[in-house]
């Protein structure tokens, strides 16, 4: 069994040196839509930035196998695109 490791990413600069991993594992996942795409995600965020940024990543060895991108609102965590985005979901690569 290997063990994972859980990165906290509260940067939009963190995020976007990220964004190639992130487009990995989008793409390994089969059941993703645009809303969970790095470049719709990212783009929200620089249009509306509402609050502190909560994203979590989990690595197995080096690959990247989760992705949970959240912000913080006052008290309450809300996943980025809420709001205008049709599917909100973390990723999580399917193997």
């Amino acid at each position: 069994m290997s063990s994972l490791r859980i990165l906290r990413f509260a940067s939009l600069e963190q995020l976007e040196a990220l964004a190639p991993q992130w487009t990995a594992l989008y793409e390994r996942c089969p059941a993703t839509t645009p809303f969970q795409a790095p470049a719709w995600l990212l783009g929200w965020w620089r249009a509306f930035a509402p609050g502190e940024l909560r994203v979590f990543a989990a690595y197995e060895r080096r690959r990247l196998v989760a992705l949970a991108p959240f912000y913080l609102d006052a008290r309450r965590l809300l996943p980025l695109g809420v709001g205008l985005s049709d599917f909100i979901d973390v990723l999580v690569d399917p193997a």
